[in-house]
């Protein structure tokens, strides 16, 4: 099992972010390449920006992830702007010239009817005040919709917020996180000693 975090920034410029999303995946691919794993002991994570890198990993290239683990990312990048506290990098659907290149990768928007998604567990807070839930509840819906296998779409609420947990709760959302993981990769004991 190979766990591949994203922590890709985007830059200043809207433009951008599908390089980010490329190069995540172009990871996975020299990862599998190479010989260090297989894409179905892959498990992506990220968290914020990284999250919603994932959740547009997650529809550009599900074949290529075994468990995908996005966190209180931006799902609809189309009403984003208007929803959620105003991030510059990211541009805003008014102008319609960045409105094509938020479509074009926006998470939400480009979930494919009748695709075979991996496992995935969708990561929120509900006191988050700096990516809203609700792009994760709406983005679990509609993963759950246009799922084709049996494979597990699943939201994780928590109650902390963006940047603020107890460490207890923090404790129990990575718990979750692994045991999803290693669950859905069919493995039963971890021996991390071998």
């Amino acid at each position: 099992m190979l766990v591949l975090r994203s922590l890709i920034k985007t830059g200043k410029h809207f433009k951008n972010k599908q390089n980010s999303i490329n190069d995540y995946i172009a990871a996975i691919d020299f990862l599998v390449a190479a010989g260090y794993s297989k894409n179905e002991k892959i498990a992506t994570h990220g968290y914020s920006n990284g999250g919603l890198t994932m959740g547009a990993v997650l529809n550009q290239a599900p074949e290529k992830v075994g468990v995908s683990v996005p966190g209180a990312g931006f799902y609809d990048m189309v009403k984003r702007d208007h929803l959620s506290i105003s991030i510059e990098e990211f541009g805003t659907s008014d102008n319609p010239d960045q409105f094509k290149y938020l479509y074009a990768y926006s998470p939400y928007h480009n979930v494919k009817d009748e695709t075979e998604y991996p496992p995935a567990l969708v990561m929120a807070s509900e006191h988050d005040d700096r990516v809203f839930p609700f792009h994760s509840y709406k983005f679990v819906a509609r993963l759950q919709e246009a799922q084709a296998s049996e494979n597990p779409i699943l939201l994780h609420l928590s109650s902390g917020g963006h940047s603020f947990t107890t460490k207890d709760e923090r404790v129990k959302e990575l718990a979750d996180m692994i045991s999803f993981i290693l669950w859905n990769m069919g493995i039963e004991k971890l021996d991390l000693y071998s």
